[in-house]
């Protein structure tokens, strides 16, 4: 312990390692023996390292005696989510103190990179720094900061470029020269002891060592920096993330392999060479690869910069890309999958085996950009790596597929049963969802059952957001194996690991065409895999038919139905609708008394509703009208007492004509009104128009018991719903009903209350 004590503090003493020679050599060390940075142990500084947002205020911060490492963290931005990160306290602090605004989203952004004008910014700003004043309107918001640097002298340090990305060591140079941290120490000579001068190796008391005593290449033959207008070119490459383990088809092209970022520093850069390995599979399983540069930056790398084809697991593309001095650029490397491929998996990384996987020139002094720094590792190649490169721990893999595979099922949205009117085209009737996975899916070939009778005479088939059906499915196009079943050739596709809503809905004949009243429908997919199948489709990458479900546990360009997961076929079905030649749309509370009104008492109309029919044109018996013959009233009549003998239908038109109905006297009961066919009061709702009828009774007493409230309310339940009948029978001249389809379940009278 006491050695690795007296290691630690000897290194704490000496100077970076990586920074000797470096142009801000000097600002670098002012900072580290006024302990603001650190560095990354073993000397090293990483002088050209990008800085990002997070970085850069926590060392202004301890510059400007501000930071606190035990300030609690507050949210004070909107990225600020999850668990507390390092820097969030000290962000909110720089916040309080109006040295960080954040963006217009009002997120932080503490993993960006930070330019030169967000660093002039907060620097200036932390330093209570007076901004220069203007007579006139400035544009863009940093030319006082920019202009404020320039007179203090910082100016000079730094690119004339606002969206320069800066590096450590100028977070160094722009901290120091701006908030004027012991300038005089930044003037002078560090005292260094003497190196071996031409070893190739920069030591102390040298400013450089190239290898060679020559001068005029910038090093003399004294080791000391002989001033010139040029730096040494860099180049910083970081990957980004772009797989987590995707499958795809045979013939698919333009698949993403890789994906990096790249800045080149200090001045303009050639990317001239990259090489790649597989870091699982086998590279000649896909074919042209390329790189691909995101020129006008939308995030999507379109513009083809070079050509590669592997020899052996490697892969090395020869580029001339020129990458300008603080720009940063997004790469890809993509490649296609041949017709021809089978199945297996491809991963690509960096050859980092190799000492020069990276190969970069210089576009202002010609050099080469020597020694790679890969994940922050010792630069043992060279004595300063000028190519700095970040490569994810965890490589993503393309998965591939001889054919992708389609799954059918009922879409999640039920569709209720449908009253279809004779001689009009149905609602909905069955919402069908179709899934490709691994590639795009083309939908050949649809045979759909339960078509019902002979009432109908073909099914539309719709996109979800569509006005108009993409294909027409019809008994005739199922040939000779019809057997009831509807039939459609489409072109449809599905996109890779989309999916497709289409709905299903039925022309149906007029009873002039042979509808027949009562017909049922209930549109089916059949299970089979042989023989008339449901569906049929095939892969647009890979050109190849989708083999039916086998039935086994593999996915292996296959069509399941009705199941959304690997297994067997499971044959579905929508809900059973019915033909009918009249039908009723809606019923509605018509009554005039408004809700809340005080219960009365004596003679009352206490519900009243009206019954409108749709428009049709079905007539071969004249035109057919809805005619209720039955309907059954819910009451609540709490605390309220009626005549259970006085109930009676009635037409308001015409008060004198009426048909006695029964019911109960005080609670919750139901109120049956019968043989209205045939009674005197007319129930037959006309094709397109509408009737209005009302429950009277004789109320006894509006408050049984004085201490308790009263309600009365008379409603029509359980209706649209084909398996809960009797609340209106009905016929449309031809066939009887027990239900009504006008996509309400309840329909309320006035409530009445006496409180």
């Amino acid at each position: 312990m006491l050695i690795l004590t007296l290691l630690s503090s000897i290194a704490l003493a000496q100077a970076f390692v990586d920074t000797q020679g470096h142009p801000h050599e000097q600002f670098v060390e002012v900072l580290r023996q006024r302990g603001v940075v650190e560095g990354y142990g073993y000397g090293i500084y990483g002088p050209d390292r990008l800085v990002n947002r997070a970085e850069f205020l926590k060392v202004l911060m301890i510059a400007t005696n501000r930071y606190d490492e035990n300030s609690i963290a507050i949210p004070c931005f909107t990225d600020f989510t999850g668990s507390p990160e390092w820097y969030w306290a000290h962000a909110c602090r720089a916040k309080l103190d109006d040295i960080v605004d954040g963006y217009p989203d009002g997120s932080f952004g503490g993993a960006r990179f930070i330019n030169l004008v967000e660093a002039y910014k907060m620097t200036i700003d932390a330093g209570q720094i007076p901004l220069l004043t203007y007579d006139y309107a400035v544009s863009p918001w940093y030319k006082p900061y920019v202009d404020t640097a320039a007179i203090r002298g910082a100016g000079g340090l730094f690119p004339d470029n606002p969206a320069y990305l800066i590096t450590r060591s100028d977070m160094a140079a722009m901290i120091v020269r701006l908030l004027n941290l012991d300038q005089d120490e930044v003037d002078q000579k560090l005292d260094y002891s003497t190196g071996v001068c031409g070893n190739g190796v920069i030591e102390r008391g040298e400013e450089c060592d190239d290898g060679n005593t020559e001068v005029g290449d910038g090093c003399s033959d004294l080791c000391i920096v002989v001033p010139e207008p040029i730096r040494h070119g860099a180049l910083r490459i970081d990957q980004k993330p772009v797989l987590s383990t995707q499958t795809y088809a045979a013939g698919t092209d333009d698949v993403t392999l890789f994906a990096f970022e790249a800045v080149a520093g200090r001045q303009d850069v050639q990317l001239s060479s990259l090489s790649f390995t597989a870091s699982t599979g086998d590279l000649s399983d896909m074919q042209n690869y390329r790189v691909l540069w995101d020129r006008n930056r939308d995030g999507i790398p379109e513009s083809i910069q070079a050509l590669a084809v592997p020899q052996g697991n490697v892969l090395t593309f020869t580029t001339d890309i020129d990458l300008t001095e603080g720009s940063l650029e997004l790469f890809s490397i993509v490649a296609d999958i041949p017709v021809s491929s089978t199945s297996g998996d491809i991963g690509l990384t960096f050859q980092t085996s190799s000492p020069s996987y990276i190969e970069a020139i210089g576009l202002v002094d010609g050099f080469t950009l020597q020694g790679i720094t890969t994940n922050a590792s010792e630069c043992t190649d060279f004595s300063v790596c000028w190519i700095d490169v970040t490569v994810l721990a965890t490589q993503g893999t393309v998965e591939l597929s001889d054919k992708g595979n389609l799954f059918v099922t009922v879409d999640a949205t039920p569709v209720p049963s449908r009253q279809i009117l004779a001689g009009e085209t149905s609602d909905t009737l069955l919402r069908l969802n179709f899934a490709a996975r691994d590639e795009e899916i083309e939908v050949t070939k649809v045979r759909l059952g339960g078509g019902g009778g002979s009432s109908i005479d073909r099914l539309k088939l719709t996109h979800e957001g569509a006005s108009q059906p993409f294909a027409d499915a019809t008994v005739s196009a199922c040939g000779s194996s019809a057997n009831g079943d509807f039939c459609a050739d489409t072109d449809f596709t599905i996109s890779k690991d989309d999916d497709r809503t289409v709905f299903i809905s039925a022309v149906v004949k007029s009873d002039a065409e042979g509808a027949i009243s009562g017909d049922t429908v209930a549109i089916t997919v059949s299970a089979a895999v042989t023989g008339t199948v449901a569906i049929e489709a095939r892969g647009t990458q890979s050109t190849a038919d989708l083999s039916q479900n086998d039935g086994d546990a593999s996915d292996e360009g296959e069509i399941f139905v009705g199941t959304s997961t690997v297994s067997g076929n499971v044959g579905f079905s929508g809900n059973t609708s019915d033909t009918v030649f009249a039908k009723l749309t809606s019923i509605s509370n018509v009554n005039v008394d408004a809700n809340d009104t005080t219960v009365p008492t004596g003679e009352h109309q206490i519900g009243v509703f009206r019954f409108q029919a749709a428009d049709h044109s079905n007539n071969q018996s004249g035109i057919n009208a809805v005619v209720m013959d039955q309907i059954k009233f819910s009451v609540v009549a709490n605390n309220v007492s009626i005549d259970s003998s006085s109930y009676v239908l009635i037409n308001p038109l015409d008060p004198t004509v009426i048909t006695t109905c029964s019911g109960g006297s005080t609670g919750s009961f139901t109120v049956t009104c019968s043989g209205l066919a045939a009674s005197a009061v007319s129930t037959a709702v006309p094709e397109g128009e509408a009737i209005t009828l009302a429950l009277r009774a004789d109320i006894l007493d509006a408050r049984v018991d004085d201490a308790e409230n009263s309600l009365l309310q008379v409603s029509l339940n359980n209706l649209s719903n084909r398996n809960n009948t009797g609340t209106i029978t009905w016929n449309d001249e031809d066939g009887m009903f027990g239900w009504v389809d006008i996509g309400s379940t309840t329909v309320s009278s006035t409530s009445y209350r006496l409180r």
